[in-house]
């Protein structure tokens, strides 16, 4: 069961890259940025739906959000 957040308590789940500075390319950084542009509070609910409440695997619902919006970068 989902409850409706009528009151907004769930607080966002911003999410933060953290990235050695050896590794940031400037390929790296536009995919970063590409899924930071991409990767809302909304989405971040409706993937954890698909995890937590539909019981599919995190790889997968992972793999399949990365499909959908950013296979043509």
């Amino acid at each position: 069961m989902v409850l409706d957040d009528d009151k907004h308590e769930q607080p966002s789940q911003n999410v933060v890259p953290l990235v050695r500075k050896a590794s940031l390319t400037p390929t790296v950084s536009k995919v970063l940025n590409d899924v930071s542009g991409k990767l809302n509070n909304a989405t971040l609910i409706e993937l954890n739906q698909q995890v937590d409440l539909q019981h599919k695997d995190p790889a997968a619902v992972a793999e399949a959000w990365v499909n959908d919006h950013l296979a043509n970068r």
